[in-house]
């Protein structure tokens, strides 16, 4: 059940992430989830190798990796 749901939370941050890159407080502002939920699915994401990250002036930023 709890992997059913974090798919489908997965789904979402990779569709705003289609956008633009995003940081962890901008999808928190997006999705309404608490930040440490934000850090597991995109722990989640970065496992699977369907997003990367990069540093842009201290601060953490999130693209799909194509």
């Amino acid at each position: 059940m709890l992997k059913k749901i974090i798919e489908e939370d997965t789904k979402l941050i990779c569709q705003l992430l289609v956008e633009k890159n995003l940081t962890i407080k901008e999808l928190q502002q997006l999705t309404d989830y608490q930040e440490a939920y934000i850090c597991f699915v995109v722990g989640w994401l970065l496992k699977e190798n369907k997003i990367i990250c990069s540093d842009n002036n201290n601060e953490l930023f999130f693209t799909l990796s194509f």
